[in-house]
């Protein structure tokens, strides 16, 4: 699902005029880059298509979980030299979230799409972010 959710994203940014490149090797914690107007920028491509649903004793939104962290066994943090936004898709709905490094702090994140007002609604098709 991984390389599936990259060619997304290479096919969507491109839409906005964004000019994504692959890179030959992977090792170094992104997986594009984008050329923006003055800048290029590392992007960590993740995706989910599974919604974690509250059960109905217990109060809550159902929301998407995404592992920000690399490695097989033992999850690590990327670092700031690794990249610069996270590309996260959520393949039912469609929809990207663009998410500079600074703003994830844990190996993993939950992403409520229904919420307008939870701490990663503001970079729902953050596209601009990479202009």
């Amino acid at each position: 699902m991984g390389k599936i959710a990259e060619y997304q994203f290479i096919i969507d940014a491109s839409k906005r005029e964004l000019l994504p490149s692959i890179p030959i090797h992977d090792h170094r914690g992104y997986d594009l880059i984008v050329h923006g107007k003055n800048k290029l920028h590392k992007i960590q491509v993740k995706s989910t298509r599974h919604v974690v649903k509250v059960s109905s004793h217990r109060k809550g939104t159902p929301h998407y979980r995404v592992i920000t962290a690399c490695g097989n066994s033992q999850k690590e943090r990327y670092t700031k030299d690794q990249l610069d936004y996270y590309a996260v898709y959520i393949f039912e709905l469609n929809q990207w979230f663009i998410i500079p490094f600074h703003a994830v702090t844990s190996k993993n994140i939950r992403i409520y799409p229904s919420k307008n007002d939870h701490k990663f609604s503001p970079y729902r098709e953050a596209w601009h972010l990479l202009k």
